[in-house]
C-alpha cells in the first residue's frame, strides 16, 4: 500500500473549510466565532464528528506522526495542493514515479468540495439538517452504510452547486496572522522531519519558528 498525500497552507485550508460549510448552510456562525477556539486533539475527532474541526485538521505533522507509525516513508508522498492547480503535469510525473506507472498515463482532474452558489437553498436545508426526511431515518440507517450514505450525501450536494462563484468570508488581518502562527511550528516539523520543502513557501513558515 502507498499513500498519497495532497498538503494545503493549513491556514487557508482552515478557511476554505469554513466557507465550505457556510456555502452548505450548516455553518451559522461568523468566521471569527467559528475558527477562534482551543484546538482538540487528534484523537479526539472521528469519522462521524470531524465536519467542524477547522483547525485540528492543519496540524499536518502530528496526523503524519500517526500514520509514520503504520507505513514506511517510502511508502508516503506528500504533495503540495498549490501544485496541483498550477503545475500539475509536475506533480503528476511525480506521482507515475513514485507508483511505478506510465509518465504518460491520463489522469483525470475533477473538482471536488466545490465552494459555489448552492441552486436551491430548501434542498440545501434537506441536506444539512435532515429534518424533513427524519421520519426515514429508520429505515435509511438500517439498509445503507454511514460511508454510503456520506457519498449520496455529497453527490447530492454536489449537484445542489452551480458554478456561480460564491462570496468566501474572510478573516482580517489579526485573525489571519493568529492563525499562521499557530500552525508556524507544525509547519516548520513539516519540513524538518518530513522533508516537505513545499511548506517552506507557505506563509506559516514565516511565522515563529518556522523562520530559522
Amino acid at each position: 500500500i502507498k499513500l498519497l498525500v495532497i498538503l494545503r497552507a493549513p491556514t487557508d485550508r482552515a478557511i476554505s473549510a469554513f466557507n465550505y460549510f457556510k456555502k452548505l448552510r450548516r455553518e451559522q456562525r461568523s468566521i471569527e466565532d467559528a475558527l477562534c477556539y482551543p484546538p482538540k486533539e487528534i484523537h479526539d475527532f472521528s469519522f462521524e464528528n470531524n465536519d467542524f474541526t477547522y483547525l485540528e485538521h492543519g496540524f499536518y505533522s502530528e496526523q503524519l506522526d500517526v500514520i509514520s507509525q503504520s507505513f514506511d516513508s517510502n511508502d508516503v508522498l506528500l504533495l503540495d495542493f498549490d501544485q496541483l492547480k498550477n503545475d500539475p503535469k509536475f506533480l503528476f510525473d511525480r506521482v507515475s514515479a513514485f507508483l511505478n506507472i506510465d509518465s504518460n498515463h491520463n489522469f483525470e482532474l475533477k473538482n471536488r468540495n466545490v465552494t459555489g452558489q448552492v441552486r436551491s437553498e430548501i434542498m440545501q436545508d434537506i441536506l444539512s439538517t435532515g429534518k424533513i426526511l427524519r421520519f426515514l431515518k429508520p429505515v435509511i440507517q438500517r439498509y445503507t452504510t454511514l460511508d454510503v450514505r456520506k457519498r449520496i450525501k455529497g453527490r447530492l450536494t454536489e449537484l445542489n452547486t452551480s458554478k456561480k462563484k460564491y462570496s468566501p468570508e474572510l478573516p482580517d488581518k489579526q485573525l489571519r496572522l493568529k492563525l499562521e502562527n499557530l500552525f508556524a511550528d507544525d509547519v516548520h516539523r513539516l519540513v524538518k522531519d518530513y522533508g516537505f520543502e513545499a511548506a517552506r513557501k507557505w506563509p506559516e513558515f514565516a511565522q515563529g519558528r518556522g523562520s530559522s
